[in-house]
């Protein structure tokens, strides 16, 4: 799982459409005994072998087993089960049940680099009201135009079958222009020639529920029905915006992020995500009790009602340790201590060290009805999913 849900999971979608790639319940569910299946995955859908693993039987101590892109945990009799992973060089912890997640696939965001090809493309957006500059996309990946229409221009994009999309921008970077050419064969030898190129209408967004004095902002992505992901912009966060929409076969979502004072500590952040609607909604305000008078902190006050999962994250110099926590798990437990892995074969770095200054995120996760998430495509919710919680530091 690239399981940065990581609580402010970029919900700005600056550059692109938050990314809650996560874990998915495989074919075969709960094996018969009292064990379930792990497999590892990179981007790509690929097996993928982590540098380290451990897991968890019920809530009983963590132990170190061999690195493997698939192997099986027996639970002896137990529902609630942890794994553990490090992926380049981030340590990602899940503590799941099998009602939750009784075969998981767990992503990480390694793969081999994409080959880069250079392209020919043709274009002409000159007709665009208010163009500034234009966008090309394929799958995840970009590459930014310096002009508004060219002829056999070079552009470098990953070589690959891809939807590939043009987005005119205005100079704010909003999109104010739209052309698709789908399921084209990248390769240096490829010329794109987009023969029409469509203007943008603006469409009407309420936005309910800002928390009084919060800051913040919107943001939009279209997913075309090959996967490829483009921004449309970001937007001032006020209760009635304006978005661009687009009629093409795919999927429009907006996201939007807010947050209490920055310069006070710690801080309160709210986000929301969903298909594109005439309504956007925010949580309630989301406040966990965090003490960090050890090296790894406790969350207490973890009773948000309704909630999918709640998720931590801490980061400190060149080191991440991130966990996703499933309310069944907790039980009727409202605390939560991030484990201590560090004499754990492949863990020892994921301890922040005295003296370093840790930031941490902790926060609640609502909408999403269990952890079946997408593990190798964009996160794409059929109904709004929100999240809360609060962002701060210390020094263990």
């Amino acid at each position: 799982m690239s399981l940065r849900y990581g609580l402010w999971l970029s919900l700005l979608l600056s550059p692109g459409l938050l990314l809650l790639s996560g874990c998915s319940s495989g074919p075969g569910g709960l094996l018969g005994g009292g064990a379930v299946t792990v497999h590892f995955v990179d981007s790509q859908g690929n097996p993928y072998t982590p540098s380290a693993v451990a897991t968890q039987i019920g809530q009983g101590a963590w132990t170190s087993v061999s690195p493997a892109s698939s192997f099986q945990i027996s639970l002896q009799g137990n529902a609630d089960y942890g794994v553990a992973y490090v992926c380049q060089g981030e340590l990602f912890l899940l503590e799941l049940t099998t009602t939750t997640d009784p075969s998981p696939t767990l992503t990480c965001t390694a793969t081999t680099s994409p080959s880069w090809v250079p392209v020919s493309v043709t274009y002409n957006a000159s007709s665009i009201s208010n163009a500034s500059s234009a966008v090309l996309y394929a799958g995840s990946s970009s590459y930014r135009l310096s002009t508004i229409s060219c002829s056999s221009c070079t552009a470098q994009l990953p070589q690959g079958t891809y939807d590939v999309v043009l987005m005119v921008e205005n100079t704010l970077g909003q999109a104010v222009g739209f052309a698709e050419l789908q399921n084209q064969a990248l390769t240096s030898t490829t010329s794109l020639s987009f023969g029409s190129i469509s203007s943008l209408t603006p469409y009407a967004v309420s936005v309910g529920n800002i928390p009084p004095n919060f800051q913040g902002a919107l943001s939009s992505a279209w997913v075309s029905s090959g996967g490829t992901l483009a921004s449309l912009g970001s937007f001032s966060l006020s209760s009635s915006v304006s978005v661009p929409q687009i009629s093409a076969s795919g999927h429009e979502y907006l996201s939007g992020f807010a947050s209490s004072n920055p310069s006070q500590s710690p801080v309160e952040i709210v986000g929301a995500i969903g298909p594109l609607t005439s309504a956007i909604s925010f949580p309630p305000i989301f406040d966990p009790q965090v003490n960090t008078s050890s090296a790894l902190p406790t969350f207490s006050l973890l009773n948000a009602s309704g909630a999918s999962f709640y998720d931590f994250n801490l980061n400190w110099g060149n080191y991440a340790y991130s966990a996703v926590v499933a309310p069944a798990w907790l039980g009727s437990s409202t605390s939560y201590t991030l484990p201590n892995l560090s004499n754990l074969n492949g863990f020892s770095a994921y301890l922040p060290p005295s003296g370093t200054t840790v930031r941490y995120e902790v926060g609640v996760v609502d909408g999403v009805s269990n952890l079946n998430l997408s593990s190798q495509s964009p996160f794409l919710p059929s109904s709004q999913v929100t999240i809360a919680g609060l962002s701060g530091s210390y020094v263990p």
